[in-house]
């Protein structure tokens, strides 16, 4: 194997210093936080009132207060989140886990009627939509 070159101090091809001659550090304002430094050759400043703040206060944010509608196996008044109008609730009814399990337990002891639970209410998961607007508003569980 061939030995690394010698080192020479006088040598031409080193890199620069960073940074480089003739750049200085220009601050420019930053509209979230604070100042950031910038590292960028000089040049003149910018016009007078081009990087001005306006004086303007930000709007304070409304406040919403929303109430909580319990949903039950029932169509609910309430406020759809969605349009946010005075609605009575879209119901739909589909077969719980409690219906499938009632089935799954009937059929294993090999009754006849297994599949019952699929026509009780109280069995079923109840969906609630908005009529307006149709926006899925909650679901009440079967027990």
């Amino acid at each position: 194997m061939s030995a690394a070159p010698p080192y020479n101090q006088g040598s031409s091809n080193l890199p620069p210093s960073y940074p480089p001659q003739g750049f200085k550090p220009v601050v420019y304002p930053n509209l979230y936080s604070g100042n950031v430094e910038v590292s960028e050759p000089s040049a003149p400043p910018p016009p007078p009132g081009y990087f001005q703040q306006s004086q303007a206060q930000p709007a304070q944010p409304q406040m919403l207060i929303v109430g909580v509608a319990i949903l039950g196996p029932t169509t609910t008044r309430m406020t759809c989140g969605s349009c946010h109008t005075e609605i009575q609730t879209s119901t739909n009814k589909k077969p719980s886990i409690v219906a499938f399990l009632s089935a799954g337990i009937m059929c294993v002891l090999g009754l006849i009627c297994c599949i019952i639970p699929f026509f009780v209410d109280s069995c079923k998961d109840t969906e609630h939509t908005c009529p307006n607007c149709g926006a899925y508003l909650g679901t009440h569980r079967a027990f």
